[in-house]
């Protein structure tokens, strides 16, 4: 892109303000309340002709300030800018002011002119000592969208506009230090890799950004002591990518992206583990609303541990990329961490100490998915029960349009709202209510059943590409993973489905050894429930015949940690400190606090006999859990007697049983536990 300046409108640019004006098509779509107006030359279809449009700018002097964008090799003006020092000096309704109009000639379009000259419209302002502009494009404006995006926009907003009929967004840009900031190039690494980020230690970092087409970039990893590692590559499509060697441990080092003439430098980068924390609402719950967690972030502080939350979004809206383009690193510090999983903050908080080294929590969830929601199209289609998702899905919206759907959106979750603040406050004035007793009162809370469309959160090949993409393909040294709930009463193949997203994210993340830590769900029964449904024994199953069969994996087992009527319970501190315990094994190969399972039967004398891989004892409350069948499959409630890591089961009417499952229940109290006071893993042994 050649070097642009800008140039205060006069007499002596009317013959180039004309030929500009002129290139703008009457039909053009509309982006101002104006239809006729062209932004940058705010004002000029009011008037006969460029002389006197431009005798009306000289007696704003002082208020607003035109400029043409010129290109310095030619003197061809490329862009117009209008600059209002003040909100006020805007025509428009208050809500819709902005500090800037501004357009690109269409003929110089798509090479990066917008960027640059929103960038020197910028230092105008900060010499005239403003620290924030607010910026205004329509909400399907793209190409405006990333221009201030790019120029370190933050998203406010979107309002719609009553006499346009227009959905405009509102950005707000803070430009304290708007001498040639980096989010101000026209180059950047992607906010993953930004200030503060966590770079994975012992494996291949793998960086990307933005730049302009055909841009050559060199990336230069640096610590205190000097150059460690750096790659050059040329954008493709307004992308780059590089690939550093694996490096160790440490901090305070930074990343630089030059193009031999300017350079962004991003500091305070840690090299050290990183996790991508993923799953539906129980992986979702933040630290703030987690036991403990009002006591803990406002004092709590490690520098060494850090999250990065992925933005919650649907479709690939603006706003989204607003959203994205502002995410960042954040570390542990009072105050900071409210929004964290609070599994994922336990985990970390547990294991940076342990490890001695950075540890960074990516967090990519979204509560109420399926595991389906975070696969790709490839994956669902290489197995039929992926199939079946995605062409039962399908099925259900065809024919619907994004209006019809966004309608359906409101509809439902207005009603789940209304219903849930009426439940919060008979809880406020009878805590020990259950469910049963809140719908007795209130009605029924309306069925979770969220409209079917292609801009649900919860279809399949959704969130992969509107969330988990934004990830793909940093290195990792792990993924914990806390899902299921959704798909207890939608498969009885979940082994297959989470089977094909580990190999997949595998795949897709660049490692085919990529560790998988995954939760198995807890007992939970809804208290209005008529019956134990037996889907969540099910579901508990299938995760372990994916731990035993997918090497790589770890099992972190909560059988004891299920509330009665409390699918959501607050004490994620044992959740991600028994995802620890699995890390320890399963990634760092140490001595770990692990359940015990089962590991084999045998028959003698009419008794089954169950091996364990450790000693369980009875601690006295709940039930046993235990059954048997013969041949015939049908289970029977079995007398049990421990006997050290054998237990022996029997039953009368079973005179030679060949079967046996443990805690074959959505929710009961479990009473056999290690030495260690971790619970018997649930088993069903054929």
């Amino acid at each position: 892109m050649d070097e642009l300046q800008l140039i205060r409108l006069s007499p002596a640019l009317a013959g180039e303000i004309a030929a500009y004006r002129a290139e703008f098509p009457a039909d053009r779509p509309r982006v101002t309340l104006e239809p006729d107006r062209v932004p940058g030359l705010d004002h000029l279809e009011e008037y006969g002709g460029v002389s006197s449009w431009l005798q009306y700018c000289e007696s704003m002097a002082g208020k607003i300030t035109w400029y043409a964008a010129v290109r310095k090799s030619d003197g061809k003006m490329v862009g117009a800018l209008c600059f209002r020092h003040r909100l006020e000096y805007d025509d428009d309704d208050p809500a819709f002011c902005s500090h800037f109009g501004y357009s690109i000639r269409p003929g110089e379009r798509r090479k990066g002119y917008a960027k640059e000259q929103l960038r020197l419209g910028l230092l105008e302002a900060k010499a005239l000592g403003l620290r924030t502009v607010r910026v205004i494009c329509r909400d399907i404006n793209t190409g405006s969208v990333k221009t201030i995006l790019a120029n370190g926009g933050v998203y406010v907003d979107t309002l719609h506009g009553e006499e346009s009929g227009m959905n405009v967004n509102r950005y707000d840009i803070q430009i304290k230090e708007a001498k040639e900031t980096a989010i101000m190039r026209q180059f950047a690494l992607a906010p993953l890799f930004r200030d503060g980020a966590v770079l994975c230690r012992n494996k291949e970092i793998r960086l990307w950004g933005t730049a302009e087409e055909g841009t050559v970039l060199t990336l230069i990893l640096r610590n205190e002591w000097g150059e460690l590692a750096r790659d050059e590559a040329a954008a493709r499509a307004e992308r780059i990518f590089f690939r550093l060697p694996p490096q160790k441990a440490q901090a305070n080092c930074s990343l630089t992206l030059t193009d031999g003439q300017r350079e962004i430098t991003y500091t305070d980068i840690a090299i050290g583990d990183v996790y991508l924390a993923g799953g539906q609402s129980n992986m979702e719950l933040e630290l703030q609303n987690a036991d403990e967690g009002k006591d803990l972030f406002p004092t709590h502080s490690n520098p060494l541990v850090r999250y990065f939350n992925v933005p919650k979004f649907a479709r690939l809206t603006p706003e989204a990329e607003a959203a994205n383009e502002n995410a960042r690193w954040l570390p542990v510090a009072p105050g900071t961490a409210r929004d964290m999983s609070a599994v994922a903050y336990f985990f970390a908080m547990k294991l940076q100490p342990e490890i001695q080294a950075p540890v960074g929590v990516i967090d990519c969830y979204w509560g109420g998915t399926s595991v389906t929601c975070w696969m790709d199209e490839e994956a669902l289609n290489r197995t039929a029960e992926g199939q079946r998702y995605l062409r039962e899905y399908k099925d259900m919206w065809a024919g619907k349009s994004m209006e019809q759907y966004l309608a359906e959106e409101g509809a439902f979750f207005s009603g789940l709202d209304e219903w849930a603040k009426k439940a919060d406050a008979l809880k406020a004035v009878h805590p020990e209510y259950t469910t049963k007793e809140i719908n007795a009162e209130i009605g029924p809370c309306p069925p979770w059943n969220p409209p079917v469309g292609e801009g649900s959160p919860f279809r399949p090949d959704g969130l992969v590409h509107t969330m988990l993409e934004r990830v793909i393909p940093a290195a990792l040294t792990g993924v914990l993973f806390y899902q299921g709930e959704e798909d207890t009463w939608r498969t009885r193949q979940y082994d297959i489905l989470l089977t094909s997203f580990i190999l997949r994210l595998r795949e897709r993340f660049q490692d085919i050894d990529l560790p998988f830590l995954n939760v198995q769900l807890p007992m939970w029964i809804d208290g209005a429930a008529a019956e134990d449904s037996k889907l969540w024994p099910a579901l508990r199953l299938a995760q372990e015949k994916v731990w035993r069969n997918v090497r790589h994996t770890g099992l972190a087992v909560l059988l004891d940690q299920g509330e009665f009527d409390n699918i959501h319970p607050t004490n994620k501190r044992v959740v991600g400190e028994r995802l620890y315990e699995t890390a320890l094994e399963v990634i760092y190969q140490r001595k770990a606090e692990l359940s015990p399972f089962a590991s084999g039967k045998y028959t003698k004398d009419g008794k089954l006999h169950i091996s364990l891989s450790a000693p369980v004892f009875d601690r006295g409350q709940g039930e046993y859990l235990m059954e048997i069948a013969g041949e015939d499959g049908q289970f029977k409630p079995a007398e049990t007697v421990l006997n050290g890591d054998e237990i022996i089961l029997s039953n009368s009417s079973v005179s030679h049983p060949v079967m046996a499952r443990y805690a074959w229940t959505d929710y009961a109290i479990v009473r056999l536990f290690a030495a260690n006071g971790l619970p018997l893993a649930p088993f069903l042994l054929e």
